[in-house]
């Protein structure tokens, strides 16, 4: 009889210890949840194509310049699992105008070196899209084949909102974009705008970067121009932070 009280005891602790390992089991580190606001850019600041938010995203009811000044964005990020799931917000922006979101690639080390780059356009950014997409993004590429269909665009209603949402197949926080994930990969593709083309992962720029997701808008043409950003006005930047 005892020994049977003594078995069952046991087995009572072996029980709860094998909880206990279940519960105290280490969280993916890989997992983020971040609630976040995107910091605007001065509208009158100038991209690398010469355009600017002031300069060229009037009102287009009046023609007048306009600033935007009472937009904003913000995101919602969670990341587990190597997979990523964003949803970005935007209000009080220019009405009925095609956006894009990028993912930048390049920085700064603590030597000061420069480091990252895309290495289909020789570019320090691309598209925020799941590699699935890149065949998409590169059928977009080049004079003449933007489109305002793109997987990292969206475009604002009537009164300057809209909502962008988009799962990756990678982490944006501490990951990296597994460009040799495309599909079908020709490097002799013309469309390609790098020197070399090659696919290979390239890391995500952090807090040691400009910026970790930029939104940009397309006032000029209203389309996306898909592994390029084209012609384009800064509206807004997101540092991931330490």
């Amino acid at each position: 009889m005892i020994l049977r009280i003594l078995k069952s005891r046991l087995m009572m602790i072996a029980a709860a210890a094998a909880v206990l390992v279940v519960i105290t089991a280490p969280v993916d580190a890989s997992g983020r949840h971040i609630a976040d606001s995107f910091d605007r850019r001065g509208p009158d600041e100038l991209s690398p194509s010469g355009n600017s938010v002031i300069a060229d995203c009037p009102d287009a009811k009046t023609g007048e310049e306009n600033g935007w000044l009472d937009a904003a964005a913000s995101l919602r990020l969670r990341q587990s699992g190597g997979m990523t799931q964003l949803q970005i917000r935007l209000s009080d922006a220019r009405p009925d105008t095609y956006f894009t979101v990028w993912l930048r690639l390049g920085g700064t080390d603590s030597s000061g070196e420069p480091f990252g780059t895309n290495p289909l356009t020789d570019g320090k950014a691309t598209p925020l899209a799941a590699t699935g997409h890149l065949p998409d993004l590169l059928a977009a590429t080049g004079a003449g084949n933007g489109n305002d269909q793109q997987p990292n665009g969206f475009r604002t209603n009537a009164r300057g909102n809209a909502v962008f949402r988009t799962t990756v197949d990678f982490p944006v926080v501490s990951g990296a974009y597994p460009f040799q994930r495309f599909p079908d990969w020709d490097p002799t593709d013309p469309r390609l705008p790098a020197a070399d083309p090659a696919i290979y992962p390239v890391a995500i720029a952090g807090p040691q970067g400009p910026y970790t997701l930029r939104i940009v808008s397309h006032c000029t043409d209203d389309v996306g121009h898909g592994l390029q950003s084209g012609p384009r006005e800064w509206w807004f930047d997101w540092t991931v932070a330490e």
